[in-house]
This record gives structure tokens, C-alpha cells and sequence, in this order.
């Protein structure tokens, strides 16, 4: 992972360090009135940042590299990305009380994928995107359509610029190759004789396909009270996620336990919920 933050021309490397010892060292620049910046690792998809002193109508960029293994989704059979876009309420709570006077900012947010692959693909997006299956450049840079034509190359950018997400960017990438045997050699770019082996498989098994019964169980307990509003949450992402045809049942708990359905007999999805 490579971190850089850049306030009004002056570039801020970021170096790894022991948690602890790197907030005490930001906190220590920040009392000092220096321009410092801190990132912390939250969990694998979710990371913070903090930046101390910044000028008034300075400009801040923040430049985050992270390399991470990309999963692979069975229903396409092919590579998933997902790129969180908003924290709250899926990581946690609204923030409430939140200073006033900063306008939001209306341009949206802006996501450009470049992708390749070893072999021919497809790029199928979960929201709106434009995307160009041959393009070899980068569109940040090139201005536009151009380069040679390369079928294991291309991008995918957001058709709606003016429009905040509500949910994760999803792209999946399904290519002739996703699930053969590879095997990836990289040679460190400074360390002599220094390399790393990748070896990449997904695992076949001819299964008929089965339409299961799914019971999901829903804690109503007291102490889950303060996370009823995103237990229903969860639940409305879960019943729209079900094919069409597939038997489910809730089961809620607290003191005593009940179905959605007397007899315990399962619903079955006639349609999107």
C-alpha cells in the first residue's frame, strides 16, 4: 500500500508505522500547528484519515494505492471489484451534529477503472457506467478514446456524474481465463533476486443446480435494540438479493421465537421484492 497527501503543493509521504506510534506522532504535529496526515486500516475495505493544518482554501489530494486480492463471484463466474463509496450506515452510524456552512459538494463522486486481463473479457457493471472493452490508455491522461486495440485491455467509468452513490461501485469482470490454473511471478523493482510466486486456482465441481430453503433468524432481543433500524436493513438487502422461485422463512427471537408464517410454512419468491 502507498499513501501520498499533497496540501497546497507540499507532499506528505506516508510510512508505515505501529498504530499507536503513528498517532502519537500526528497528534504531536498537530499541537504543534504542522501540516500532518494519518491513515488507519479499519478493516480490509475501509480505511481514515486525518489532516492537520490546512490553509484556509488550500487544496488537499490524497492518493491511496492498495494492492488486494479480487474475489470471485460464482453466478458469473468471472472476478468481482468492489469499491465501498459510502461508510454510514453499512460500516456504522450517521454522524450527527455535523458542522455547519460546508456545502456538499455537488459534483458527485467520479470512478474510472482501468482493467487487464491475460485474456479476452467482459465487464459487466452493477450500476450505470460507459465502457470501452478495446481501449488501451488512460482516459485521466489521454482525453479521450485513443490507443491501439487490445481485447485484454479497457476501462469502465461512470455514466451519471452528478449523482452521489447510495451504494458500493461493483464491477465484475468475466473472462475465458478467470478459472484456469495461473501461476504469477514478480520480480521485486529494487531488492535483487527478490520475488514474489502467485498461484491462483477456483475450484470446479459439477453440481445440479438446486433452488434451497432459506430460513434466515433475526435477533429481537432487548439488547439489540439500537440495531433493529439496520437488522431490517440487512433483511431488505438479503429478501431482494433472492432468485425468483427460492423458499425462505424468517425466524425472529428474543424471549420466544416465532416465524413469519404460521405452520412454519416457507414463502416463495413469485418476483423482485
Amino acid at each position: 500500500m502507498e499513501f501520498t497527501c499533497k496540501i497546497d503543493g507540499r507532499t506528505i509521504q506516508g510510512v508505515v508505522r505501529d498504530k499507536h506510534k503513528a498517532r502519537k506522532i500526528y497528534e504531536t504535529a498537530k499541537k504543534k500547528g504542522q501540516q500532518g496526515a494519518l491513515m488507519v486500516y479499519n478493516s480490509p475495505d475501509v480505511w481514515s484519515t486525518k489532516i492537520s493544518t490546512i490553509p484556509t482554501l488550500g487544496k488537499v489530494k490524497v492518493e491511496v494505492t492498495v494492492i488486494s486480492e479480487l474475489k470471485h463471484d460464482v453466478q458469473v463466474d468471472g472476478i468481482r471489484f468492489t469499491l465501498p463509496t459510502k461508510i454510514a450506515p453499512r460500516y456504522g452510524q450517521e454522524l450527527e451534529n455535523l458542522p455547519s456552512g460546508i456545502p456538499p459538494d455537488s459534483r458527485g463522486i467520479d470512478i474510472t477503472c482501468a482493467v487487464t486481463t491475460t485474456s479476452h473479457s467482459d465487464h459487466e457493471p452493477a450500476i450505470p457506467i460507459s465502457s470501452d472493452l478495446s481501449w488501451d490508455g488512460d482516459p485521466q491522461y489521454q482525453g479521450g478514446l485513443s490507443g491501439e486495440f487490445d481485447p485484454c485491455k479497457g476501462y469502465a467509468t461512470l455514466s451519471q456524474k452528478d449523482t452521489a452513490l447510495d451504494k458500493d461501485f461493483v464491477l465484475l469482470i468475466v473472462s475465458a481465463a478467470a478459472g484456469e490454473l495461473q501461476a504469477i511471478l514478480e520480480m521485486h523493482p529494487t531488492i535483487q533476486n527478490s520475488r514474489a510466486l502467485l498461484l491462483s486456482l477456483v475450484p470446479k465441481f459439477n453440481l445440479s443446480r438446486t433452488k434451497p430453503e432459506i430460513i434466515f433468524i433475526a435477533d429481537w432481543s432487548g439488547s439489540m435494540e439500537p440495531q433493529i433500524l439496520q437488522l431490517k436493513i440487512a433483511l431488505t438487502v438479503f429478501l431482494k438479493s433472492l432468485p425468483v422461485g427460492m423458499k425462505f422463512n424468517i425466524s425472529s427471537f428474543g424471549s420466544d421465537y416465532k416465524f413469519l408464517t404460521k405452520g412454519y410454512q416457507s414463502l416463495i419468491i413469485t418476483e423482485n421484492v
